[in-house]
């Protein structure tokens, strides 16, 4: 018997309550992840002195200042040139420790609720306590284990992302050479007419990147594997993925509005002055990214739930038992 959309959902908001100790990590992912990026871009632009005091400036310089100051900087680009090499360099090396960190945190996270949405009963969720299987080591163990999967799916998933985007800009080039040809009909034309199967590409990326990230923290899975299963779920199982992503991106939605407001009393950069207005911001975001990673773990529990709806039905089996938890110095034993 399939999960329905709704199971799933709550399902997952069991699983999250259940193992509790994954929002403040998740916390934890985004604090390192971001200040990681910070960095990556103030490597990239220390070559060019630009500092915090120089930004400021920046901000403040009107349009021909600014093109003033971009001549200046091109004229001095040879003579930048081998710092702005190594800075380039380091920047890329310090936005790819901030990915492996990410993906180090998303194999933790999703091990740890598959292995609760396996051990607890199958259906409609009974009881919350089910599905508490946290546990420091495990977590640790389980993200060693399958961060390489998720670091190649991820890169999987950008390439295809890049694709359509590369497409999508080849349809806008036609699209602006029919209209100074044939006009605005044949413009619109190819427009509309690329852009149709071009949304439903994007939605079925969408589709195949939610399901197949959550079948990665399995024993014998792999990048192949979970992103030919997650097709085959999305084709049986796509209204019900169609109803959780319409209530998550509701959710965001709501957020986004409803803390809209808060930026009209927060300080404002020319009255309160710039660190004022830096640290209202830094206010606002972390209320914004504490709000918004619970909803990711749900919605992440609710996909495990659907799929491991799926493979039980496959399978033919009620339940699957209990998923150990590794010892210490040992890494996870196997989500199978």
């Amino acid at each position: 018997m399939k999960t329905s959309a709704l199971d799933c959902l709550a399902r997952g908001l069991h699983s999250l309550r259940a193992n509790w100790e994954l929002v403040p990590l998740v916390w934890l992912q985004q604090f390192l992840v971001m200040l990681l990026s910070v960095a990556s871009v103030i490597a990239f632009l220390l070559p060019f002195g630009l500092g915090t005091g120089t930004l400021q400036n920046l901000g403040a310089m009107n349009a021909q200042e600014l093109e003033g100051w971009l001549a200046d900087a091109a004229a001095d680009l040879p003579r930048l040139l081998p710092a702005l090499s190594l800075g380039l360099l380091a920047s890329l090396l310090v936005g790819l420790l901030a990915f492996l960190v990410f993906c180090w945190f998303q194999a933790g996270v999703i091990a740890v609720l598959t292995a609760g949405e396996r051990q607890a009963l199958p259906g409609a969720p009974r009881n919350w306590r089910l599905f508490r299987t946290f546990e420091g080591r495990a977590f640790t163990a389980w993200a060693a284990r399958y961060s390489s999967r998720f670091f190649w799916f991820y890169n999987l998933y950008l390439l295809v992302v890049s694709g359509l985007v590369l497409v999508w800009a080849l349809v806008a080039v036609l699209a602006g050479w029919a209209w100074d040809r044939w006009g605005v009909p044949a413009a619109v034309g190819i427009g509309c007419g690329a852009s149709l199967p071009l949304v439903f590409l994007l939605l079925v990326t969408v589709g195949w990147f939610c399901l197949a990230q959550a079948d990665l923290a399995r024993d014998g899975a792999s990048v192949r594997i979970a992103s030919r299963r997650a097709l085959d779920v999305l084709a049986r199982r796509w209204p019900g993925l169609l109803l959780l992503l319409a209530v998550y991106f509701g959710f965001s939605l709501l957020v986004g509005f409803g803390t809209a407001p808060l930026s009209l009393v927060l300080p404002q950069p020319l009255s309160d002055g710039f660190a004022a207005y830096c640290l209202g911001q830094v206010v606002l975001i972390g209320f914004q990214v504490v709000v918004s990673s619970v909803a990711n773990l749900a919605f992440l529990g609710a996909m495990v739930a659907m799929m491991q709806s799926e493979l039980r039905q496959a399978a033919g089996s009620p339940a699957e038992p209990p998923l150990p938890v590794p010892p210490a110095g040992r890494t996870g034993e196997a989500l199978s």
